[in-house]
This record gives C-alpha cells, structure tokens and sequence, in this order.
C-alpha cells in the first residue's frame, strides 16, 4: 500500500521550529527562548534533537527540552542545554547571585576571577605591589614609593615655613595706634583669594574621586588635584608604609606634626629673638598668640582633608555575606578590634578638630565681637573676620559648616549616587545663593570669585552626573560631553589663576583706591534715597562729613544698595578715621566717620550744625 507520507505535501516550518522527518502534518516547535541546532548530520540520521536556550537565557533544570529564563542581572549566559549563567565582567558570583563589584576595574568575570592586582571575596583586596588609591582602584606600586613619600614629608616642611612666613608679614602689618590698625583693618599683604582657590581645588578632588563613572581623562585631571587634600595616595604612600593602618595613622596626625613643626619654628624663632645683636633686626613675635594665630590660619586650609582623613574610618559598606567593610581600603573588615583601635583615635581627631575647630572660633567671635577692631584682636584674631564685612563677621565659621558637608556628602554617600548628587548640588547652589545675596566679604573681588566657582562646581558635578547616567544617545555624544567636561575644567582653573593676578594687581594698587568701591555704594544710596528726605539739604551736609566735598551727580544708582547705616558701617573700617555724634534720618540714627585726609573746613561744619539744629533740633553732625 501506498504510505500515507507520500500523500502529504512540503510546507515551510515556523520559525524556531523543524521537522524530524520530511512532509509531516505537524513541526515540532520548541518552548520560548528556546530553538534547536541542527546539523547536516542530526538531518541525514534522522535523530531528533532536542531545544535547547538561546544566547541570553539558561534552564535551571540543567537539562534539554526545559523551559529557559532570562539571564540574571549581572551575569552572561551563552546558551544551550546545560551552560550555567557566569558573572558578567565588573561583578562577582557570591553564590546566591551576582552582585556589582565595589572596586572600579576588579572584576574580569567568570567564577571568582580577578583582574591583576586583586584578590579575594568580590576581587576587594589589593595583592601585594599595588595599593588602594583614593577612586578604590588597586593601583601598582611606583618604583620610587619610597622616594615619594620623602618628598610628601619635605613638602610639609616647606609649607610649614611658608605659612610662617606668612604670619610673620602679617603681624608685621597691624600697628599698634588703635587708628592706624582701624584703617589698615582691611588692607591685604597676600592674596586671600589663593585661598578661596585652594578650598576649590579641594572640592574638585573629592568630586574627582566620587563613583559618577568618569572618563578616564576626566578622572585622571580631577584625582590629580587631590594635591591640594595632601592626599598621600598620590605619593603611594602605602606601598612604602607598612599596611592601612599605618598610612591611616600617619594621615590623621600629619596636621598635628604640621602645626607643631610651626610651632617648632616660631619657638626657634622667639629664642634668635633673645640673640638679635647677632642676627640684627627682626620682627617681634609673642609666642603664645603666634601659636594661636597658627591654628586659626591653618585650620580652615587643612579642614576638609583632616576631616575626611577622620571621618573615613566611620564609613563601612555592608557585603553580600553580610559583613561589613571599610569604604577606603575594602579588605578592612569594620566592628572588629583592628578597625576599633582606628575608631578610637578618629573619634578623638574629630571632637578635637572637626567640632573642636569650629566651637572655639564661634566662642572666640562671639567673645570678642565688640571690640574686633582693636589692634590686639586684629593681629590675634583678624584672620578670622578682617575680609568678611563686620555684620558678617561670623562666616568663617559658615564656611566651615560648608566644607563638612561636602566632606559627609562624598563618604557616607558615596554609593548612593543620587543622593550623593542631590546633597552636594544643593550645597553647591546654596553657597552661590548666599554669596549672590548676601556679598559677605568687604572687597567685592572675593564675592566674585567664590560664585563663580560655586556655580562651576554645579556645573561639572551635573556632567558627572550625566556619565554616571551613560545615557548617551551614540559615543560622538559621549565624546562631546567629554571635551565639555574637559573644557569647562581648564576654564576654572584659569579663573583662578587670573583672579589671583587681580589680587596681586589690587594690593599693589595706590592704597588710597582700597575701598573705593564702598565709597561709590555710599555715594549711590545717599543720591537715590535724598530727594524723599524732609530735610532734602542733609544730602549736601553727607556729603560734606563723608567725602569732604559737596555732593556731585552720581550716575546709574544702584537699586540694589543696602541700607544706609549697613554702607557706612562697611565703608568706615578702612575710609574714616574719626566718629561723629549720631544724625538723625527719618527718625533712624546712623553712625558717621569723618574722612582723616580732608577734614570738612570749619566754617561748613558750624553752617551744617546750625542748620540742622534749627531743621529738626537733634544734634547736629559733627567732625
């Protein structure tokens, strides 16, 4: 009899679906993600083959013909009946799943396999010639570990000397007449925007060495400015040293030795005092207030790497085995007696300097904010408050509140992106916002400076944020936004190298050009407030007691100028010398300082008492 085959005619299968055997009334179709390979052999033997997994999923049977799921996150699967899902490269099969590897450039994928350089539990100790640096990579050891860390030492050496330096030129600039130390309050031997610079490279570094996936130039230019941190992972310093715990020591107490090296310094100094026929003249020092005077200078340039170098220990990560881990070197385990020992004396750094520093510069501002101008507080404790104007006199301390947050912002959310991005942009805005508003300090080149830089951080924080995202639509986007990033960190920092040399340019400047510009406020605010005053002359008889002169047409006033007594209480620091009676405005006193160079003539003084005795019968201005 004729087969019942031979009747049947020839159809293409399904796709992911064949035929064991030629025209049959049925393909046998295999189960999703799933298909058959075939070969010429498997054809002409007539065998059946049995599904198998696709590319990108696996059967947990293990076992053909069973059903195939999706790969895990984190992990590759390649196919077929009976491959396992493998860790993807950057994670790590802990054996109940596959988990993202913390150290950047750890893990190479597979079963437990490491990059060179690292070993152990999810690829998180550094093997032996390499070290933890400050992005968490195990870097390798330079050949000259040892003689960098030498030269770390003999840095801190020379800025030691530096900084006294410094202080010796500025005791040198605060005379003792009362007078004269009110009027040179605010004249600058240095550039104090050297400093706002400094805070900034600071913040960049630790921006640097946040988890927002940077381009390795990016990171590479942003991590290098960690020098201004000290940052003793520049220097391999733990190649050199013999493990964490040792370069953790020495980083908590090298601000200690660095200011008891100033102190050294100045005790080495006070006693060539004693033998000054032999070195001739030089400049007398107290030493008790000279050593003061070094903590209150170097405390706020040595506050945010002194207290991440404190703060650090306190930042421990939990594994997937449920243990715990130091965030900077993952091969410490936290809550053991090792990592205790550390906690101790990090506690004490921080009660001591991160909350120490702050409380006595509070209590020493608020001591002394009645008589901050007085020549022995000035050279004690100008530092803190001769650059900021006087109802500001407190914002050093603001400033330090800003760099602790940025400090706790960069540890304890360091694997919370998102959130680590929120709080330091908002920190970052906030301090633009305030400085927008407020214009704390006295010389306007200052406020200027510490905006821009404000809203630059914001800027280069978002385009970190954008690479952490790596929601590029091709890689020329990706490159873009790379040159962008690129670009816009050259531009800061030649900000802050031509704001330096406007500085420099400014303190050369005549001496009697400081100031100027408080002057010119004074100025705008009296001629736009005037003509609503009852008594529209006292314009003139301002004029007179202020400028010496009477009043001349000032151009574009200033809508924004603060209130009278707030310009001249700024404008009298550095631009009077003697205080007049009180005058009366609007039923409101102000407090006016007579320029010394050009006293008002006689005559228009008992012209302007007269007439204001008889215009409202308060006392009348005087010299």
């Amino acid at each position: 009899t004729q087969s019942t085959w031979a009747t049947l005619p020839c159809a293409p299968c399904e796709l992911l679906s064949i035929a064991e055997q030629s025209s049959v009334p049925s393909c046998d179709r295999c189960g999703e993600n799933a298909a058959k390979i075939i070969t010429a052999n498997d054809t002409a033997s007539g065998v059946r083959v049995p599904c198998v997994c696709l590319p990108g999923f696996f059967a947990p049977s293990g076992k053909p013909d069973s059903p195939c799921v999706a790969c895990p996150a984190g992990a590759k699967c390649s196919g077929g009946s009976d491959s396992k899902p493998s860790a993807a490269p950057g994670f790590f099969d802990t054996g109940s799943g596959f988990v993202e590897c913390i150290r950047p450039d750890s893990c190479s994928g597979g079963s437990g396999i490491c990059l060179p350089g690292h070993t152990g539990y999810m690829c998180n100790t550094c093997t032996k010639g390499y070290f933890s640096d400050s992005s968490q990579r195990c870097s390798k050891c330079p050949r000259a570990a040892n003689g960098l860390l030498a030269f770390f030492i003999l840095l801190l050496i020379v800025l030691s000397l530096v900084v006294l330096g410094m202080l010796l030129c500025t005791n040198a600039s605060v005379p003792e007449n009362a007078q004269e130390a009110r009027l040179s309050s605010r004249s600058r031997k240095l550039p104090y925007s050297f400093i706002i610079v400094l805070i900034a490279l600071q913040t960049l570094g630790l921006l640097g060495n946040a988890n927002l996936s940077w381009p390795t130039p990016v990171r590479r230019t942003l991590g290098g400015l960690n020098f201004a941190n000290l940052d003793m992972n520049l220097f391999s310093s733990e190649c050199s040293l013999a493990n964490f715990e040792t370069k953790f020591f020495f980083s908590l107490f090298f601000p200690v030795a660095f200011i008891a090296l100033c102190v050294l310094i100045v005790c080495l100094y006070a006693l060539a005092q004693r033998f000054s026929e032999l070195c001739g003249d030089m400049p007398d020092i107290r030493l008790l207030e000279m050593c003061e005077r070094i903590v209150i200078v170097v405390a706020p340039l040595l506050y945010i790497p002194q207290a991440r170098n404190a703060l650090v220990i306190f930042d421990c990560a939990r594994l997937p085995n449920k243990k715990w881990v130091l965030d900077a070197d993952l091969s410490i385990e936290c809550f053991t007696p090792r990592w205790g020992a550390m906690a101790f004396f990090g506690a004490l750094v921080i009660v001591a300097f991160v909350v120490g520093i702050p409380l006595y510069f509070t209590i020493v501002l608020v001591r002394s904010r009645g008589v901050l101008f007085k020549p022995g507080n000035l050279r004690h404790y100008g530092s803190l408050y001769r650059l900021y104007r006087r109802r500001f006199f407190y914002f050093e301390v603001v400033q330090l509140a800003r760099k602790l947050a940025i400090v706790v912002a960069s540890l304890f959310f360091s694997q919370s992106i998102v959130f680590l991005v929120a709080l330091l942009f908002c920190t970052f805005a906030a301090s633009a916002l305030t400085i927008t508003i407020a214009q704390p300090y006295y010389h306007s080149i200052y406020n200027k400076l510490e905006q821009r830089l404000a809203l630059s951080l914001c800027g280069v924080l978002a385009l970190g944020f954008a690479f952490y995202a790596n929601k590029f639509s091709s890689s020329a986007a990706r490159q873009v936004f790379i040159v962008a990033a690129m670009v816009l960190i050259v531009a800061i920092l030649l900000m802050m190298v031509i704001s330096i040399a406007a500085e420099f340019k400014f303190i050369l400047a005549p001496q009697d050009k400081v100031g100027s510009h408080r002057l010119q406020a004074l100025a705008r605010y009296i001629d736009q407030e005037a003509p609503d005053w009852p008594d529209p002359s006292l314009q003139n008889r301002l004029h007179m007691v202020a400028f010496g002169e009477r009043r001349k047409s000032v151009s574009n006033p200033n809508r924004n100028s603060q209130r009278l007594s707030q310009n001249i209480g700024d404008v009298n620091l550095d631009s009077f010398s003697v205080e007049t009676n009180m005058a009366s405005i609007g039923g409101g006193s102000i407090s006016i300082l007579a320029p010394a160079p050009a006293p008002v003539p006689a005559a228009a003084a008992s012209s302007a008492a007269a007439s204001s005795a008889s215009a409202d019968g308060t006392t009348p201005l005087a010299q």
